[in-house]
């Protein structure tokens, strides 16, 4: 589905079916609540200039545009978030970004006061651009490793934190 223009859903369900039709939008992404979208395993690529504002998860994102993509909402993507191309904002309202996936940053990404928290295991941050966060946290509830890309600089402005379970001992 190639929307060149603004996606809206007011009722019903958008679904990229068991073959993970990938979705494209040139516009804002605008779900008020009422409709519902199945993301399964496909991509949602933006690829205009518009604002994000969906109240439900995305598989995998990609921001590939000569333009700006701000957050009107908190965006959850459960695999990947791909910057390739133009910007993508927190907005002034600070909205914050949780993230399963690997974060892959070869463009702009406008971090503001917000926090991306890392609710994954195994996830990597990489690209070719460097990445300044504001907050970065890690939350997991079993073991998880964070990779960072040797060759960039990622930066973390103001918190970091790392919520993990405690080991238990061993029972006697």
């Amino acid at each position: 589905l190639d929307v060149d223009d603004d996606l809206t859903l007011t009722a019903g369900t958008l679904d990229v079916s068991a073959s993970n039709y990938g979705i494209t939008v040139g516009g804002d992404w605008t779900d008020s609540g009422a409709g519902a979208f199945t993301e399964r395993a496909g991509t949602v690529t933006f690829d205009g200039t518009g604002t994000l504002n969906s109240n439900e998860a995305f598989n995998d994102v990609t921001i590939n545009t000569s333009g700006t993509i701000t957050l009107g909402a908190a965006l959850d993507v459960d695999d990947d978030l791909t910057l390739t191309a133009g910007t993508l904002d927190v907005s002034a309202t600070n909205y914050a970004i949780t993230l399963a996936g690997t974060w892959s940053n070869s463009a702009t990404f406008t971090q503001r006061s917000g926090t991306v928290t890392l609710d994954g295991t195994s996830q990597t941050i990489t690209g070719s651009a460097n990445t300044t966060f504001y907050n970065l946290a890690k939350s997991v509830t079993s073991a998880a490793t964070l990779t960072f890309n040797n060759l960039r600089t990622t930066t973390i402005s103001n918190n970091t934190t790392a919520t993990a379970p405690l080991p238990r001992s061993p029972s006697r």
